[in-house]
């Protein structure tokens, strides 16, 4: 991830807000954006598969050691409440997305997690560019594709529309302040999204 990225902040409180799970097992799932580098393992470490049925937990010491799986776009929220109906109950479940994933392919998981009861916390990267892909604008950038001023669609806005209780949004730059917000998310009895909002930072300096 780049120096500055405001996924490092997101990651890095959750990381946090986690150690505070009393010795659960938490899953965190991934999905296709700059922040699938958070499943990437580059710190080194090697685990060992186990036919073990008992759920087992690795610390993360690097933000690249965040996520558990890491399979389509859009699947993260999808199979974060597949584990919930499954019976999984070892430890908070946790799905991670972006802006531009959230629109693309994550709305229909939203309305059956929503429409079905589902329990976990959904934090959306929200960075407002398609950033991986190389800068494309999506609906939280308000300029389309040829240049074109548009409006900005809201996130939270249409979560909430969506039958989302709780919502919040945070700055990942304020580490402090997303920890807590995650960890709030964390105890809700209801399907938490938490939206940590922040330019990426290449486009930052390309506008500065």
């Amino acid at each position: 991830l780049c120096a500055g990225c405001p996924h490092l902040g997101s990651y890095w409180a959750l990381k946090q807000a986690l150690k505070k799970a009393n010795g659960k097992v938490p899953i965190v799932n991934g999905d296709i954006g700059c922040y699938e580098q958070g499943g990437y393992g580059i710190a080194g470490k090697e685990y060992k598969p186990s036919d073990s049925k008992e759920s087992k937990g690795y610390p993360i010491d690097a933000p690249y050691e965040t996520l558990d799986t890491n399979y389509i776009m859009g699947g993260g929220v999808g199979l974060m409440q597949g584990q919930f109906h499954a019976g999984y109950k070892d430890g908070p479940i946790v799905a991670v997305a972006g802006d531009s994933t959230f629109f693309h392919a994550c709305l229909p998981a939203i309305v059956n997690a929503s429409y079905n009861k589902a329990k976990g916390v959904f934090l959306v990267l929200d960075n407002f560019w398609t950033a991986m892909t190389g800068h494309q604008p999506d609906p939280c950038t308000g300029v389309t594709a040829t240049g074109d001023q548009a409006k900005v669609l809201s996130i939270e806005g249409i979560a909430k529309a969506l039958g989302i209780e709780f919502v919040e949004v945070t700055d990942p730059y304020d580490l402090k302040a997303t920890q807590e917000t995650i960890e709030k998310a964390l105890k809700s009895d209801k399907f938490a999204i938490v939206v940590t909002r922040r330019v990426c930072t290449l486009q930052a300096l390309r506008m500065k």
